[in-house]
């Protein structure tokens, strides 16, 4: 029996990709996550929507976080890239995901304090609790995820992610190999 070859962990001059495969299960996590927690945001509004009637300002306050958190789908979803085009820099859609979620546990607060006021009690009710509760996990979820990209662009990870999931290559990369085909 022979003894396989050794295959460099970096990956080789035949093979540049070597690390394609770990970035690309990032990604795709990440990707995946943020989708996900997204939808939760979505849901988290309409649920909050249906339990507090709090006034017109609340209320616009979570139909824009529903609009942010469909942005975010689409943009995670590659749907709408060219105009979506706030949300192409990691470190800037970083800081609108961490935005979002600092809105949304200001909202949890909220949903808590109010099921207490309008119950009249001083314990928090039952619905009021799981709404806050689901909105908490909601805003840990997209927080993460911000917090993430915001480490990805500054490692400035987009060229790789616009290579690995997007199948793009830099403009000098793509150029040498049409020459070589």
């Amino acid at each position: 029996m022979e003894p396989e070859e050794d295959t460099p962990l970096l990956g080789s001059a035949t093979e540049p990709h070597g690390l394609d495969n770990c970035f690309t299960v990032v990604f795709h996590t990440v990707r995946l996550v943020a989708v996900i927690a997204s939808i939760c945001g979505i849901l988290a509004q309409s649920l909050t929507l249906a339990i507090l009637n709090e006034g017109i300002m609340q209320d616009f306050l979570r139909y824009y976080v529903c609009i942010f958190c469909i942005c975010f789908i689409l943009a995670e979803l590659n749907i709408w890239q060219r105009r979506l085009t706030f949300l192409v820099n990691f470190i800037f859609r970083g800081f609108m995901y961490t935005f979002i979620a600092v809105i949304l546990i200001e909202e949890a607060q909220t949903v808590k304090i109010s099921k207490n006021v309008k119950t009249h009690k001083l314990r928090i009710s039952f619905s009021g609790e799981a709404a806050s509760v689901f909105v908490y996990a909601t805003a840990f979820a997209i927080f993460l995820v911000g917090i993430i990209y915001v480490i990805m662009g500054a490692l400035c990870l987009r060229r790789v992610y616009d290579r690995v999931i997007l199948g793009k290559l830099p403009p000098g990369i793509q150029a040498q190999q049409e020459l070589i085909v």
